[in-house]
């Protein structure tokens, strides 16, 4: 599932990584970091990025201040790729 491109299966994982995660923040960091990363690799359009990004923000729930985190390294990383998706995480 992680090789395909098809957005169910990030939509799929997302929950698996989940309970895979429970209990385990920096583990759910890293999980959720990938998830995401995977989306900008998968190569899908503005609107994909978004929506699927908010499922797995919300399955896929930080402490906050790994949160903030993230959004900073999203930030980071959009900026590096020129590729402004999910910049409302700001």
């Amino acid at each position: 599932m992680e090789e395909s491109i098809n957005p169910f299966a990030t939509v799929t994982l997302a929950p698996i990584q989940t309970k895979q995660t429970q209990h385990r923040p920096d583990a759910r960091y890293q999980a959720k970091r990938r998830l995401i990363r995977r989306l900008y690799e998968q190569g899908y359009d503005r609107q994909q990025v978004i929506d699927l990004f908010r499922f797995i923000d919300w399955v896929l729930h930080l402490p906050k201040a790994l949160a903030e985190q993230l959004g900073m390294e999203i930030i980071a990383f959009e900026k590096n790729q020129k590729m402004p998706y999910i910049s409302s995480i700001e």
